[in-house]
């Protein structure tokens, strides 16, 4: 039914040298994809998700365990919804499809695990040295809230504005009353009441 991957990698530079780690992972999944199924019309929604016409395809989850400024051992997972049942999508609160809907027939779980786990390591290689700076325009290839009025909720505040892309650290920038604000973390919301 999905397509579960974790990889662990250890970069070095601390926590400082992960700006930009999860939009890059993104990068990389919807690279593989789209390899894959040439025409599959993947987007990234900042900071983790990956959609297909408005709708949740997959995610990404980061986790790190390291020193502050030496090496890191980061946690990529990634899950890819692969051919679910309408039981197993009942608990769902959101939009969300499968690459069996979206493809009709997707290409088998091993072609899918093997194409990202290889995007992923060449990603991961490049990404310890250059950061994410590099895959910026790469990202905003497939950047789905840049232009669009969002809001994004943190633990401790909401903001409304326009998404006006993303920094070379991966934070997104928001246009809000108040000017240009950079944010780091918190869920982003296209659907404003």
């Amino acid at each position: 039914a999905n397509h579960y991957l974790s990889i662990r990698y250890p970069i070095q530079g601390g926590f400082a040298a992960l700006g930009g780690l999860s939009l890059a992972v993104g990068v990389a999944v919807a690279d593989a994809l789209t390899s894959l199924m040439p025409g599959l019309p993947v987007g990234l929604k900042w900071p983790n998700d990956l959609l297909v016409d408005g709708a949740k395809l997959g995610g990404v989850l980061i986790e790190l365990a390291g020193e502050m400024e030496g090496c890191v051992d980061v946690v990529v997972g990634v899950g890819i919804n692969g051919r679910m049942t309408a039981a197993q999508a009942e608990g769902i609160d959101q939009r969300w499809t499968d690459l069996a809907s979206v493809t009709g027939e997707p290409p088998s779980r091993n072609e899918v695990a093997g194409k990202v786990l290889v995007s992923l390591l060449e990603m991961l290689s490049n990404f310890s040295v250059e950061g994410f700076a590099p895959l910026m325009a790469r990202y905003q290839g497939y950047d789905l809230v840049v232009g669009r009025k969002v809001q994004v909720k943190s633990v401790d505040q909401v903001l409304t504005g326009v998404a006006a892309g993303v920094s070379p650290d991966g934070a997104l920038r928001l246009e809000t009353a108040d000017g240009v604000k950079e944010l780091y973390g918190g869920e982003v919301s296209l659907r404003i009441q």
